[in-house]
């Protein structure tokens, strides 16, 4: 595994012949410039797709966990009825996901299609929109933590039949206010501020930008964006 992930591996992999697919996402992670160098003469859209994906499947996967912290008494119509209802919000809450965070990385994407115009003609919206996806590998482990901590977290959840669906929300309540949460915000900003790293290299291999103007850009705005994703409505 050593072997798999040192430098002298990524040197001869990169430079001579077209790595897999696994070992090119990997690489983001373990050698992101050398990788972006490869995957700005070679793209390969099928990283942005993967990432995408997951990032929005274990957006929403914490919602899951209500249906392993449930226990439900009453007849097999009411129970069923419960199971239906959460695998249904489930779906809804995917969607809904799939959604918001589309939108929201298209935001992203014109802002530093506006501001890397500035330095360079050569860009499109759709590259800066694959780049940008392909960029945010770290919000997956940020996601999988959250994912991990409500299962791990998350109080049992008693539903009688005939009692109201109130003890839900009280108790989904409790975990976004405990210390997880607190816990899971810190490790997700970290995520994000990695993704900015990840980002200004990739400006300075696609685009020729001085790393420390990439890196302005990127941190810029994306600390503006968390600012934004954290100021209460």
């Amino acid at each position: 595994m050593a072997f798999i992930l040192s430098d002298e591996f990524f040197d001869v992999d990169l430079e001579y012949k077209k790595p897999v697919l696994w070992r090119k996402i990997l690489g983001l992670i373990y050698s992101p410039s050398k990788t972006l160098k490869l995957l700005s003469r070679i793209p390969d859209n099928r990283i942005p797709l993967i990432n995408g994906f997951l990032i929005i499947l274990f957006t929403s996967l914490p919602f899951s966990g209500l249906l392993t912290h449930l226990t439900i008494s009453g007849s097999n119509t009411f129970i069923t009825t419960v199971y239906n209802y959460f695998l249904s919000t489930f779906l809804n809450v995917f969607l809904v996901n799939t959604l918001m965070l589309v939108v929201s990385w298209m935001i992203l994407t014109l802002v530093y299609w506006a501001a890397l115009r500035n330095f360079t003609k050569r860009i499109s919206y759709t590259e800066i929109f694959k780049l940008t996806i392909q960029c945010l590998i770290p919000l997956i482990f940020s996601r999988v933590i959250l994912t991990i901590s409500v299962y791990l977290t998350l109080p049992a959840i008693n539903i009688i039949e005939g009692e109201g669906f109130e003890i839900i929300s009280s108790q989904i309540s409790l975990l976004f206010n405990s210390y997880t949460w607190i816990f899971y915000k810190f490790i997700d900003t970290a995520a994000w501020l990695w993704a900015a790293l990840i980002l200004s290299i990739s400006f300075k291999e696609y685009y020729n930008i001085d790393f420390k103007k990439s890196s302005v850009i990127s941190y810029t705005v994306i600390i503006f964006y968390l600012i934004l994703l954290n100021t209460p409505l």
